[in-house]
């Protein structure tokens, strides 16, 4: 019998400051080494390697964004992010 493979899940974060503070995802899935960015974020930058990725919203960018991930064999699934401004 032939094990089904697990699609990823989706992951909720957020980042409370002032754009350009660094978010850590962390991502979530069967096998680490066969996850892959399907589309990056439309308003910031991902570093690292999955599934530990770093998120950097773009200066002055508040709002929301996110980034599709996959595992090799499995459907997309998304990283929603909002980066919201907190009073100092």
């Amino acid at each position: 019998m032939r094990r089904r493979r697990e699609d990823p899940r989706s992951v909720r974060a957020s980042a409370r400051g002032p754009g350009g503070e660094t978010l850590s995802i962390t991502l979530q899935g069967e096998n680490s080494k066969t996850f892959r960015i399907v589309e990056p974020p439309a308003h910031g930058t991902l570093a690292g390697e999955p599934p530990e990725l770093t998120y950097v919203p773009h200066a002055h960018f508040l709002g929301r964004d996110s980034f599709t991930f996959a595992l090799d064999d499995s459907a997309p699934a998304a990283v929603e992010i909002s980066v919201l401004h907190t009073p100092f």
